[in-house]
């Protein structure tokens, strides 16, 4: 029988960055990541706090800036997932804005920003080089360590390969893997539900503005293509323990489709090989977290980030 639209773009924004549903009382965070989490504590009063849209010309984007520069240390800058806009960062930026400038923005169709402008570009390229009109217009201090959760891992990893002599380094907080297609999709999903309801469903996407499946497919492979320029750029991958939390609707809804466990281990030797790409990489399964690390586990995410501060300053 086919499945509701809703019920199908639920699975395609879980893999690719929306927030996985999780709802069985067996699930140690009950209904989301958020309730009964021992990971998460009560975030600092923002440092700072400075709300800017700016203007592209065509639309305008909100950003948000917390924190202070400091001589010769970088600026953080914070690329949600694919659906997600600033307020993913809600547990990390107020931490990280203790000790340095950061930077989250909505990307356009999210949050507080205006929509996509017809025929703008929704792949990597597209977003890295709108994101660097951003910073520019923001005069934020230059490098930047630039932070990316699922599809944002992607959008941060081609920002770097096209400005490279503006980014100090980089925490991929469980990116989209960069063969996506080759090594998740087309090996661990069930083949008619992929081409006949996953796809379409992802193209939808299209229709509020976040670009559609070839976008996403653009994106990984421009990614992929810049893999050279990490070669010695201090990184920090962490992987998920899960896609998604034991238990869930979601992982009961969709078990004859997708092979979760499959895929969670694959999923980790992807994003270690990814971490490999530099002499400077560092590789970490973050535990008990699904994808979303940073509301799951923001303390390892933090933890990540100070890291690569530490490296770099």
């Amino acid at each position: 029988m086919k499945k509701s639209f809703s019920f199908l773009f639920a699975i395609m924004i879980s893999i690719f960055a929306f927030t996985s549903s999780v709802a069985a009382s067996t699930n140690p965070f009950e209904d989301y990541p958020e309730v009964n989490n021992p990971y998460i504590t009560e975030p600092p009063a923002p440092v700072s706090l400075v709300e800017k849209h700016i203007d592209l010309g065509t639309h305008q984007i909100y950003t948000n800036i917390q924190g202070k520069a400091f001589e010769n240390r970088p600026t953080v800058v914070f690329e949600a997932g694919f659906g997600h806009d600033s307020t993913a960062w809600r547990y990390v930026q107020p931490v990280i804005a203790q000790r340095t400038l950061t930077v989250s923005y909505d990307r356009s169709s999210l949050g507080k920003s205006d929509a996509t402008p017809i025929g703008s570009s929704r792949d990597a390229v597209g977003i890295a080089t709108e994101l660097h009109q951003i910073l520019e217009a923001l005069q934020v201090p230059k490098p930047y360590i630039l932070v990316g959760h699922s599809m944002g891992g992607n959008y941060v990893r081609v920002f770097q390969g096209l400005y490279p002599d503006e980014v100090a380094g980089i925490v991929s907080v469980d990116g989209t893997v960069d063969t996506f297609e080759k090594d998740i999709l087309l090996p661990y999903f069930d083949h008619d539900f992929l081409f006949n309801e996953y796809i379409p469903a992802s193209d939808a996407g299209q229709e509020i503005g976040l670009g559609d499946y070839e976008d996403m497919i653009y994106s990984n492979a421009q990614a992929y293509g810049f893999r050279p320029s990490l070669a010695d750029l201090p990184l920090f991958v962490l992987s998920s323990q899960k896609q998604m939390m034991p238990y869930s609707q979601m992982d009961e809804a969709i078990a004859e489709y997708i092979d979760l466990d499959r895929i969670d281990l694959r999923w980790h030797e992807l994003q270690a090989e990814l971490a490999a790409e530099s002499t400077k990489g560092t590789f970490l399964i973050a535990k008990d977290s699904a994808h979303e690390i940073n509301l799951y586990r923001p303390d390892i995410v933090i933890s990540a980030i100070s890291q690569i501060l530490d490296q770099v300053t």
